[in-house]
């Protein structure tokens, strides 16, 4: 199925395939056959794209800023500027934000358990 909705991802590696569903699958609890439906999300970088608005949204929800449950997928395909404004220079006052947002602090470098992560929930 993904492959007929986006032929490029025929040109992707099984590697940058399977790491990128056992994230969405494994960590964050989305469906494969989500992922399926919109494999555009595969095309995305994991390390650039995928984890910090996962972290990004996951710290607001903790923070009890933004109430969810958030589709993930929406996360990850609204555009990077949309997605600034929504949820990083919106709440650019919280402390730490911007260093998750770029990869220089993890959640857990922030004092956030893994208790309180699975409690923010995307969908």
């Amino acid at each position: 199925m993904a492959f007929s909705i986006h032929p490029e991802c025929m040109r992707l590696s099984e590697k940058k395939i399977m790491s990128i569903m056992e994230f969405c699958v494994n960590e964050m609890n989305c469906e494969a056959k989500a992922i399926a439906r919109r494999p555009a999300v595969l095309l995305y970088s994991l390390e650039k794209r995928i984890m910090p608005r996962c972290r990004v949204v996951k710290l607001l929800m903790v923070k009890g800023l933004i109430k969810g449950p958030y589709n993930l997928l929406t996360i990850l395909t609204i555009a990077d500027k949309t997605f600034s404004e929504r949820f990083v220079m919106k709440y650019d006052n919280v402390p730490g934000l911007l260093d998750v947002y770029h990869g220089k602090l993890s959640l857990q470098d922030l004092g956030i358990d893994s208790s309180e992560l699975a409690k923010a929930r995307l969908v």
